[in-house]
């Protein structure tokens, strides 16, 4: 498996690629033909299994690289506090440690799968 992208290497990666191309979506690539929407934060996990979450991001990463994507806007970080939020499925649930670990995994398999993952909505969402 390739290794996670580190700040010496995004740095390197910018200077190969000088135009970034950022998507912003949390299933996957949106706004184009022929792509996967992936299960969405919350029930990625739901499953509690670290290697599926972790499986699920490098999947996203490839598939962003294969459509010309860069720099991924995910995953959302934000814990679902308020049960009316409209976006609480994009994250991970309220759960501190588990809204943690399975951000860590995800952003680990989108880097490992090519693109750099920017994680977004870190407070008060």
């Amino acid at each position: 498996m390739a290794r996670p992208l580190s700040p010496g290497l995004f740095i390197y990666f910018l200077s190969v690629h000088p135009s970034p191309r950022f998507q912003d979506s949390p299933l996957g690539v949106h706004a184009v033909d022929f792509t996967t929407a992936f299960p969405a934060g919350i029930n990625a996990a739901a499953s509690f299994n670290r290697r599926l979450i972790r499986l699920r991001g490098l999947y996203m990463g490839r598939e962003q690289v294969g459509k010309g994507v860069n720099i991924a806007l995910g995953p959302m970080m934000n814990m679902g506090r308020v049960a009316e939020g409209g976006r609480n499925w994009e994250g991970f649930g309220a759960d501190p440690f588990l809204t943690g670990e399975s951000a860590y995994e995800t952003i680990l398999g989108m880097q490992q799968g090519g693109v750099v993952a920017c994680a977004k909505h870190l407070v008060a969402k």
